[in-house]
């Protein structure tokens, strides 16, 4: 794996791992997409305990591609590992409760699935290695104080919004494009996080980029004309302003003729024109390696940097492109909707 991942903090990392041995497949039981918690068989050579923080289709990805860097790698479920499943359902106390089980069985690596069994796993012990996956800010989230180097015995794969990538894919789909505005909660720090490092990635590309932001909704209808105006693309973060008055930006944005590109796919289903989402089997792929990496003692999980997305996935809703008049190709990165 060689791959540089763009950090919450501008940080970069790239990791090269090669590793080689007889191939098979993994296969676990499912029954609409819940499993049942299972012991880990003894027999194998090290044991997994898996932590699902919620049963969400990306969480699912992330576990599938967990699965499949072992078995690419050539590492056999039952020869030379074992894992343990636990689906916690969103629930606080049942992702501490498989955790502090896990510890005292004495498992060799938890992987944590989200920010919530993540937090459970670091809690439970100090020495067992622990693998994230799907935490959005590991450092808000209190589970690390540098995603750097760690300096403990957690380190992951963080699911923060690839900003870098979403305005590149802006440029693709759009190529014509020269001013892009932007809105968001102006109190909200994620927000403003977001829009900083959009400041960098306009630039790049030669954007002219204007943040505007509101403090509520009453606040939001005229802001959102100013944003609107000259516009060749509107990019709206994920905060709870942007997502209380989703349809009346969307309604708003159509009438200009302006396409919506949302930070996270949330926004999808309210009739936004298109997003550029992390692929979660993709970091739940990375994972699975960083993991092999702990296991086989390649190196210190203590100096493993946290990695960030890589490969993502375009979404474009094809009725909204008919009505703005943009024609969008399906190219093998970008799945269009109805």
């Amino acid at each position: 794996m060689n791959s540089a991942k763009i950090s919450i903090y501008k940080k970069i990392i790239s990791l090269l791992m090669v590793v080689f041995i007889s191939s098979s497949l993994f296969a676990c039981n499912s029954d609409e997409g819940t499993r049942e918690e299972t012991e880990a068989p003894k027999e194998a050579k090290f044991s997994i305990g898996l932590i699902l923080s919620d049963n969400t289709k990306e969480n699912e990805s992330a576990y599938r591609g967990f699965v499949r860097a072992f078995s690419e790698k050539g590492y056999a479920q039952g020869d030379y590992y074992s894992l343990a499943f636990a689906d916690c359902d969103g629930s606080k106390s049942k992702c501490k409760e498989i955790a502090q089980k896990y510890a005292q069985d004495g498992v060799d690596l938890i992987f944590a699935v989200g920010e919530k069994a993540a937090y459970a796993a670091k809690k439970a012990t100090s020495s067992i290695p622990v693998i994230f996956c799907s935490v959005y800010d590991p450092i808000e989230s209190k589970i690390l104080k540098s995603c750097e180097k760690p300096e403990a015995n957690v380190t992951g794969v963080s699911d923060f919004t690839p900003v870098e990538e979403q305005f590149a894919f802006i440029r693709r789909v759009i190529p014509d494009a020269k001013n892009i505005s932007s809105l968001h909660l102006s109190t909200d720090a994620n927000s403003i996080l977001i829009t900083t490092l959009a400041k960098d990635a306009a630039k790049a590309l030669d954007f002219e980029y204007t943040p505007y932001s509101a403090t509520d909704s009453d606040q939001l209808e005229s802001v959102l004309k100013d944003a609107l105006k000259g516009a060749d693309a509107l990019y709206i973060c994920e905060d709870d302003l942007t997502v209380a008055n989703a349809e009346t930006i969307v309604k708003a944005a159509n009438k200009k003729k302006v396409p919506i590109f949302a930070a996270s796919d949330t926004f999808m289903s309210f009739g936004t024109f298109a997003t550029y989402v992390p692929d979660y089997e993709d970091l739940g792929f990375n994972a699975g390696e960083l993991a092999l990496i702990c296991l086989k003692e390649l190196h210190p999980i203590s100096n493993i940097s946290v990695e960030y997305p890589v490969k993502c996935i375009g979404y474009i809703s094809q009725s909204v492109a008919d009505k703005l008049g943009i024609e969008v190709n399906d190219e093998e990165d970008i799945e269009i909707l109805p």
